[in-house]
């Protein structure tokens, strides 16, 4: 196929995927500023291990998503692009039973890690229900996407930003925040985010379950889950060795500053991650059609898309700092420390939505052996360096580790995605996708 790019309707053709991206993003960019508004309130309001120890929550609770994203969302449109109609429901079935299997286990695991950090036994229960609850709500948009119903996603995105920001401004008229609070508010706008997916998603996620459902999904682990796993795994030794080994090592106070500086990049992460849920599940169906072209004229849109956002954090970011620091900041925080710290996260932002495109790609192509051998290396090389930097010039410049581990993460997986799209160029892949990544591996 002709690229689309050297069609006379490209730029008709590229305003309208512009469109679309920002349709997309509509939701997740409100939850984001949601989010935003909440952490700010915490920054301003909390002590500061109570704020390192809620951020340090909602670090693993986004490690927590792309550990779903691994298990049942990356593999979800592959699976459903390759069967008939009638194995496809046997699919579903067991991936909605395997996904409230995993998600009831999960509340658990939250519960505990929400003690360890914060000794508050409420706020704990509620880190654990809002975890568990989000995660069968992330399933449920990789399914909207899958099935070819986006509205359904960005609608519930846009009914948990809504609710999520009158939460807040609850909270905020009340004058007073808590752990409790801040994850209370946080665990019923997600319940009433997924009332957009309908009367058949509640029950094909709670009644209609299939028996036997773990037994299908061995062969999903089989094929793809575990590599895709291990990728997720390693990219977040990658992005986030630094909170891990900071709160470890120094306590949650330590990390309070480092958390403060990253939530003004916060927009950035967020909207590459609902981008990479329609752009997967889209380049999923290019693929197994053959569509190579369209495949890499939406990648560089992709790219572009993303550029645009992060181009605009990066000066938001800069006028902040210009004119009123004092806005987000409290004056309990180092500024300079701050400043410093703020602007080493936009640039390993930068490098994160350079190679967007390409981690997507090897995603929607089932090559999740590929990704995480790159991920793997990259995490080597941020968590010596940030344990080295840590050790040696404390908690701000362990971050260059992450940022150093990002630049290998990113050339990698450039020379994995050219790779293959060269395979699929030659001939050596089947016209449905790539047949390497058909088989099961190992």
């Amino acid at each position: 196929m002709k690229n689309p790019a050297g069609n006379p309707g490209a730029l008709r053709s590229g305003v309208a995927q512009l469109l679309r991206y920002g349709l997309a993003s509509i939701g997740p960019i409100g939850a984001a500023g949601c989010q935003f508004l909440l952490s700010l309130i915490l920054l301003k309001t909390l002590n500061t291990k109570d704020f390192g120890a809620f951020s340090f929550q909602l670090i693993a609770s986004q490690l927590s998503l792309g550990i779903w994203s691994a298990l049942f969302c990356a593999p979800l449109p592959i699976i459903l692009a390759r069967v008939s109609e009638a194995d496809g429901r046997i699919a579903e079935q067991s991936m909605f039973t395997t996904n409230l299997l995993f998600s009831g286990a999960a509340a658990f695991v939250f519960f505990a890690l929400g003690l360890a950090v914060s000794d508050d036994l409420v706020s704990s229960a509620l880190f654990g229900a809002y975890s568990a609850l989000g995660l069968m709500r992330w399933f449920a948009r990789a399914y909207a996407y899958a099935r070819g119903t986006p509205l359904r996603t960005v609608t519930s995105d846009i009914i948990y930003a809504v609710t999520l920001l009158a939460a807040i401004a609850v909270i905020f008229i009340e004058g007073s925040s808590s752990l409790p609070v801040a994850f209370g508010a946080l665990l019923f706008s997600t319940a009433i985010g997924l009332l957009p997916f309908g009367k058949d998603y509640f029950l094909d996620q709670f009644v209609r379950l299939k028996a036997g459902g773990l037994l299908y999904y061995r062969q999903v682990w089989k094929e793809h889950s575990r590599w895709s796993l291990a990728g997720v795994v390693t990219t977040e030794a990658t992005a986030n060795s630094h909170a891990y080994l900071v709160t470890a090592l120094l306590g949650a106070t330590a990390f309070a500053p480092i958390a403060a500086s990253a939530i003004i990049v916060k927009p950035i992460s967020v909207a590459m991650n609902a981008l990479t849920e329609f752009e997967r599940a889209k380049m999923a169906r290019q693929l197994s059609a053959g569509d190579l072209g369209t495949v890499t004229y939406s990648m560089g849109m992709f790219r572009l898309a993303m550029m645009l956002v992060w181009l605009g954090v990066a000066l938001a970011v800069a006028a902040l700092f210009a004119t009123t620091p004092s806005l987000v900041f409290p004056e309990s925080y180092d500024l300079n420390f701050i400043m410093a710290a703020s602007a080493i996260w936009v640039a390993i932002a930068g490098v994160r939505v350079f190679r967007g495109p390409e981690s997507t790609f090897l995603q929607a192509s089932g090559a999740f052996r590929p990704l995480a051998m790159a991920s793997v290396i990259s995490s080597g090389f941020s968590l010596l360096t940030v344990l080295v930097l840590l050790v040696w010039q404390g908690a701000l410049w362990s971050l260059l580790g992450i940022l150093l581990g990002e630049c290998v993460f990113a050339f990698c997986t450039w020379v994995q995605s050219r790779k293959i799209l060269g395979i699929q160029k030659s001939g050596g892949a089947a016209a449905a996708g790539l047949g390497a990544a058909r088989q099961p591996v190992g």
